[in-house]
Formats: structure tokens, C-alpha cells, sequence
């Protein structure tokens, strides 16, 4: 189990919009999945290791990146 490990996630929601998340706090907030994931990779890539979950509002979840 690696506890140093850090994750993100962007939450879609019912507009379109899409949350960035690390842990229980919301970054920010964006219109499109591509800039928020653009937005996720950057955070991401300064805090390795680090993983980013995608979330759809449909219940899909899906790793879109890991940063070792």
C-alpha cells in the first residue's frame, strides 16, 4: 500500500462542466474534459507520484494518467 501515493480526479457533472478534485477539495472547475485533464497533468506532474482518475456521470471511472 503506498500512502505517499497522491491522486486526482476530475468529477464530470450534469452540464458538461468537470471538477478537479484532490481529495475531498475541489481545485477548480472547467467547461470541458480537456482542459481540465490539461489542467490535472500539470498539478499531477509536480506531486509524483500521483495518479488522475476520470469520473463520468454515467459511472465510468477510468486512470488517464500516473506520474511515478
Amino acid at each position: 500500500m503506498d500512502l505517499g501515493r497522491f491522486f486526482f480526479r476530475l468529477i464530470e457533472h450534469d452540464d458538461g462542466s468537470w471538477t478537479c478534485r484532490r481529495g475531498r477539495q475541489d481545485l477548480d472547475r472547467h467547461p470541458g474534459q480537456d482542459e481540465a485533464l490539461a489542467h490535472m497533468t500539470e498539478v499531477a506532474a509536480t506531486h509524483r507520484p500521483s495518479r488522475i482518475y476520470v469520473h463520468h456521470n454515467d459511472g465510468r471511472v477510468f486512470a488517464a494518467a500516473s506520474f511515478d
